[in-house]
This record gives C-alpha cells, sequence and structure tokens, in this order.
C-alpha cells in the first residue's frame, strides 16, 4: 500500500498553478476585465442629460430593433448581438443592460 506523505501536493494542482500556464492567466485577466466592465456597465439608454452623452444609446437602440451601427454596419456583431439581446429579453434583462452584456463577452 502507499502512502502519500502530508504536505505533500497533488501534480495537478502544481501544474495549474505554475506562472508559465499561460491559459489559466489569461482566463484571470478576462475575468479581472468582465467584473471591472460589469462595474460600470450601462443598464439604460443614454448616459445622461449632458450633451456629450447624447449618442451613447447608439448601440442599446440598434441591437435590440435588429439594426445596424453606422453606415459600416458591424454585420456579424450586430447579428450575433441581436440574438443575444433577443434571449436575454425572454429572461426579463432590459434591452440596454443586454447590449452591455453582449459588449462583455
Amino acid at each position: 500500500m502507499t502512502t502519500v506523505p502530508a504536505g505533500a501536493n497533488n501534480t495537478r494542482t502544481r501544474f495549474a498553478w505554475r506562472a508559465d500556464n499561460v491559459t489559466l492567466w489569461m482566463a484571470v485577466a478576462a475575468l479581472v476585465a468582465a467584473v471591472l466592465f460589469l462595474s460600470t456597465y450601462q443598464t439604460f439608454i443614454n448616459g445622461g442629460g449632458h450633451p456629450y452623452v447624447t449618442d451613447v444609446g447608439e448601440h442599446q437602440n440598434a441591437l435590440p430593433r435588429w439594426g445596424l451601427i453606422h453606415h459600416s454596419g458591424y454585420p456579424q456583431w450586430s447579428a450575433l448581438g441581436s440574438m443575444f439581446v433577443m434571449v436575454l429579453r425572454v429572461f426579463g434583462v432590459e434591452p440596454a443592460a443586454a447590449v452591455s452584456l453582449w459588449s462583455v463577452l
């Protein structure tokens, strides 16, 4: 019978937290970025009454209506975003908040 001495580390655990594990650290960086973004994301159209923020609701207006943004379009981002917003609306998420969550992804 083989016994493992007290304090011995599991090889998988040591591998996962190694400094050269690129996948792990990219996932950590993405998680930190998502948390920072979610702390400031816009849940309603237009950020306020100030004239400099009158156009900030363009994406929040376009995606729930299956529209394109700007004349160049961002067609793939718009189409996939519109589907994402449509699905989240079924679960009661406001359209502007759904667009912001789409931006997180």
